[in-house]
């Protein structure tokens, strides 16, 4: 009921009605005057819209002073944004000229908004029930792009990347649209500002790093002429780190502009993400990015690799560079398929290989987020207690697809829906619809490590098997398609970075 009663005031504060109002409003309404108030001081705000008698002096003074004290913060809060949107030139409307061959586009910072953004406190079972929902998400979404796969071609994904980008999105939907989306993601038992906090305390813990390179990175941009809701600008930009621009989608350096973005933030793997002509059917751009370069804890030998087949699921052959290393890399082997763990540097971060006996079409269509899970524990108890060789291709390759069709089949369609699209909470005055959701990603392995990069553009427009067994000797040889996820090994609920197919390496 508190959340509901939170809700409602957020919403009639957005509207533009006083405090006092909203608050006779919900007196009149039944809620007593505890829970009005509580539900104010969560949302950074102070009401009088429920004055005590005069005749209980005590009673007075006990409601004053709380409020007193939070109007006392709130000056304090307010006084500290000002200046601190004055020490930084790059939200006070800067304009930068940019140049691109031989055009030239605008580029305006939008400012932060003064509105107040609610902060809550996660448990670390509510985190865990989370990073769940975001597994499951991304295993899902792997599973329906392997589904119709030629046997013959690779994906690779970043969940991540994907879950960023759409959660941004999420905060700016409303009715159908937002519960559709709710329950594709796995959100429906949690409320806006637990999603916004868990990703938000996410994508700082990513980009401290710790003895590699892994950044997230998000950007909005806007056609000129259009304005943000402010809630909508400020949650995206103090949650997700959002840089808001507002440029010409008219011109077509502003493509150029993007994409140049794109090509900073992956190290130049991704280059182009959006091309002029289609941007100038647009509205809004919002992009997310997750980049990772990092080394083996324990690298191949390069005066091991070799010439060897790999065999594809057709049955033909290609020969490919196979890397050799003999170790003590964490393994795994059931009826169904065999798995070694290859830890980077640090020991933080993990690529898991997952070599199928059965079709990868048939092992990618049983894997649930609970296996994953109870698979990648196994494989932490087997460190250092099995020992083997691993042969493990190099492979470079760029993947891209709009995940359109794809969403639509999990259940998303309703957001590229034209006429029952509801993002109302996001741009001022605009039916807007998502046109696209573009996925480009890179991945390099070779014997010192892995680089991989992704980039998520969603792009909006105006319309209307059994227990493991380990084994002692191990012979784990990667020359036939295999799985692959990139992860974290120190949280509680695996974070899948990475995952993909590899047919053919």
């Amino acid at each position: 009921m508190q959340d509901k009663l939170i809700e409602y005031i957020q919403t009639q504060l957005q509207s533009g009605q006083k405090s006092e109002d909203i608050a006779a409003k919900l007196a009149k309404s039944g809620w007593n005057q505890t829970d009005i108030l509580s539900g104010f001081r969560k949302l950074g705000y102070a009401t009088f819209g429920a004055t005590p008698q005069p005749k209980k002096k005590k009673t007075l003074l006990l409601v004053a002073l709380p409020i007193v004290v939070i109007l006392f913060l709130t000056v304090v809060i307010c006084v500290y944004l000002y200046i601190s949107q004055i020490s930084n030139a790059g939200n006070i409307r800067k304009i930068n000229n940019i140049t691109s061959h031989t055009s030239r586009t605008q580029i305006t910072s939008v400012s932060t908004p003064t509105t107040f953004v609610s902060q809550v406190t996660l448990s670390p079972a509510l985190t865990s029930q989370l990073a769940s929902s975001e597994a499951t998400f991304g295993l899902n979404t792997i599973k329906q792009l392997a589904n119709n796969l030629p046997t013959d071609q690779n994906v690779f994904i970043s969940p991540l990347s994907i879950d960023l980008a759409l959660s941004m999105v999420y905060n700016g939907a409303n009715g159908k649209t937002k519960n559709d989306m709710a329950n594709v993601l796995g959100l429906s038992q949690f409320n806006i500002y637990q999603i916004n906090q868990y990703n938000g305390s996410l994508i700082q813990t990513l980009n401290t790093g710790g003895g590699f390179a892994l950044n997230v990175a998000n950007s909005l941009w806007v056609d000129q002429g259009n304005t943000f809701i402010p809630q909508f600008l400020q949650t995206t930009q103090k949650y997700y780190n959002a840089v808001a621009k507002s440029i010409n989608f008219q011109d077509p350096a502003s493509a150029d502009t993007i994409n140049t973005w794109a090509s900073n933030k992956t190290n130049g793997k991704i280059t182009h993400v959006v091309d002029s002509n289609t941007l100038q059917q647009q509205k809004l751009a919002l992009i997310d990015s997750v980049y990772f370069n990092a080394k083996w804890k324990d690298e191949f030998d390069p005066k091991q690799t070799t010439t060897k087949p790999f065999y594809l699921q057709n049955g033909q052959t290609e020969q490919v560079q196979m890397m050799t290393k003999y170790t003590q890399d964490s393994y795994i082997e059931t009826p169904t398929f065999q798995a070694v763990e290859l830890p980077y540097i640090n020991g933080n971060i993990a690529m898991d290989v997952f070599l199928p006996k059965i079709s990868m079409r048939q092992f990618i269509s049983t894997l649930s987020e609970t296996d994953l899970r109870q698979y990648f524990s196994q494989l932490l108890q087997s460190t250092g207690k099995v020992q083997g060789t691993i042969d493990l291709p190099k492979f470079t390759m760029n993947y891209n697809q709009d995940l359109k069709d794809v969403l639509s089949q999990m259940g998303m369609s309703i957001i590229f829906d034209r006429s029952l699209a509801d993002f109302t909470h996001m741009l001022q005055g605009n039916d807007l619809y998502v046109s696209s959701v573009q996925h480009d990603t890179y991945v390099a392995v070779d014997e010192q490590g892995t680089e991989a990069t992704a980039i998520t553009a969603v792009i909006m427009s105006v319309g209307g098997g059994g227990g493991p067994t380990p084994s002692i000797n191990y012979l784990f040889n990667a020359n036939r398609p295999f799985f692959i996820i990139i992860r974290t090994t120190t949280t509680s609920v695996p974070l899948i970075l990475y995952s993909g197919v590899i047919n053919k390496p």
